[in-house]
């Protein structure tokens, strides 16, 4: 198993096409033809930092890192609380 054995391209690729997504890494990897077996998904989460993109605690979609409040969901959790 890969620790990360990704390019940036690829993280970037993969970033890029979860965001805004319920979908998950093993999905998202498919989609760029690599096979999930070969990765850690816990390290390729942690890589995805990198690129701003993270999976929201409240309703699973991975979105901006920016749209996270502080552990209560993202913009679109927020806005159906209201």
């Amino acid at each position: 198993m890969k620790i990360l054995g990704m390019t940036d391209e690829q993280l970037k690729m993969l970033a890029e096409n979860l965001a805004g997504t319920c979908d998950s890494i093993e999905t998202g990897l498919e989609g760029l033809d690599l096979d999930a077996r070969d990765f850690d998904v816990t390290n390729v989460e942690d890589a995805l930092l990198d690129y701003n993109v993270e999976i929201c605690p409240g309703c699973d979609w991975w979105c901006d890192s920016g749209e996270l409040h502080d552990g209560e969901g993202c913009d679109g959790c927020i806005e159906r609380e209201e």
